[in-house]
């Protein structure tokens, strides 16, 4: 791949500090991903290609395998229209949630993100403690957040919904659009940027696809209609870096209903700021905020400067991330090559 078309599709400087010196292997980004095949974009074209058997075995929590974004090395096999992917270059950012279940397992939703837009439709789907863990996801990986209000037509408190969203999202743009009237796309063209990546992330049915539709100009992705008030299901079934005619790429990712959250402690605290900065001034250095006397946060609350709801959702999220620490400590699982080391170590 020429060095134009590597900058093309997001190649960035600080790749080029993992790339390897084997020259058998080829380098490409994984533009579309359809359960467990991949299209990448290399030298070679547009090449379909699947993952080598170790990248699934070696790890023990999947953040290893294979994602819509990632650069990949690869080697040509027989005919030379398909490949095999060897390694994955490490990832500048991703966006990720732990699998759904008892387990510690990661699934990486998309990898080397330059901005995220994170949408919530204007009608039932509107909820802030949804949308402060999608915050807490794009911050603990230094992704850029931005917060998209679609659907502004068919609601009647747009500006009541505007002022409940400001009170999570800090300095965090807000957006407010309505991607099936086409009213206010003119607003991504500040983030769009050439030679950078952007995904939408949301619960299925806020207008992802829709609006990306209107920013490739053209009906590329499938929605369907459910009824004449408006409302569209997002059908993404699978992953898909699209190249727009700005330079910018943009990935489609299907709908999150659930977002459980892996370790993201540094996401936490800068989401959350505003009531770890209160906590420094309560009686207690360890105060659970909950009936200590002269707790800081509580006062707050009281004052009206902070949502009981937001504190709430603090507190779950804070034993959400002990409870995984904790059953990822007491069910390790070992890889292939650590097992068979035990397995030595036993017979000695």
């Amino acid at each position: 791949m020429q060095p134009v078309l590597l900058k093309k599709y997001g190649w960035q400087k600080y790749f080029s500090n993992f790339n390897s010196t084997n020259n058998s292997y080829s380098l490409g980004r994984i533009v579309l991903q359809h359960r467990n095949k991949y299209k990448l974009v290399s030298e070679h074209g547009e090449i379909w290609v699947r993952s080598a058997g170790n990248l699934f075995y070696s790890n023990k929590d999947n953040s290893e395998i294979p994602a819509i974004g990632d650069w990949v090395l690869f080697e040509l096999l027989g005919n030379k229209d398909l490949g095999l992917i060897k390694s994955i270059m490490p990832r500048k950012t991703k966006i990720s949630r732990k699998v759904a279940g008892f387990t510690s397992k990661e699934q990486v939703i998309a990898a080397n993100i330059d901005l995220v837009f994170i949408v919530s439709a204007l009608d039932q789907e509107f909820n802030l403690r949804r949308l402060e863990r999608y915050l807490i996801v794009a911050k603990e990986s230094d992704i850029t957040p931005v917060f998209v209000l679609n659907k502004i037509d068919i609601c009647n408190e747009v500006e009541e919904k505007y002022k409940q969203l400001k009170t999570i999202a800090d300095k965090v743009p807000i957006i407010k659009i309505s991607a099936l009237e086409k009213i206010g796309l003119n607003q991504f063209d500040n983030f769009l940027k050439k030679g950078k990546t952007v995904t939408f992330v949301g619960s299925s049915g806020v207008g992802k696809s829709t609006i990306i539709n209107c920013l490739i100009g053209k009906d590329v992705l499938r929605v369907n209609t459910l009824d004449n008030k408006k409302k569209g299901k997002h059908t993404t079934s699978h992953k898909e870096l699209i190249l727009l005619s700005s330079g910018c790429m943009v990935i489609d990712t299907p709908g999150m209903r659930e977002l459980q959250l892996i370790d993201s402690k540094e996401g936490i605290e800068k989401t959350f700021s505003d009531i770890l900065s209160l906590a420094e001034n309560c009686y207690f250095n360890d105060c659970k905020h909950l009936n200590e006397p002269d707790c800081a946060v509580k006062s707050a609350i009281e004052a009206g400067k902070i949502d009981e709801k937001r504190l709430l959702n603090y507190r779950k999220i804070i034993d959400e991330m002990d409870g995984f620490k904790k059953f990822k400590k007491q069910n390790k699982k070992y890889t292939i090559k650590e097992k068979k080391i035990l397995n030595k170590k036993k017979n000695l």
